[in-house]
């Protein structure tokens, strides 16, 4: 999951830096400043990682808790 997050940023940060891969539509700027939002990402599933150790449940439900975060408006792609 860390290596996924890391990888979507790299994406992503690629794809926003080049104006020309986004809809014409689309307004770059505000995109990008959106995408700095993902930068949470890879921390956070560092972290969750790093629970397991101590306890797979937490672990388990931080995993879950960040699928849950990602689905709500206002924090994906989408939004």
């Amino acid at each position: 999951m860390v290596a996924m997050a890391l990888l979507f940023n790299a994406v992503w940060l690629y794809a926003s830096g080049r104006g020309d891969l986004l809809a014409a539509d689309v307004d770059v700027e505000a995109e990008r400043r959106k995408g700095r939002s993902y930068l949470i990402g890879p921390p956070v599933y560092l972290l969750a990682t790093l629970l397991a150790f101590l306890s797979p449940a937490i672990s388990l439900g931080a995993y879950a808790a960040l699928a849950v975060f990602w689905m709500l408006p206002g924090s994906g792609p989408g939004a």
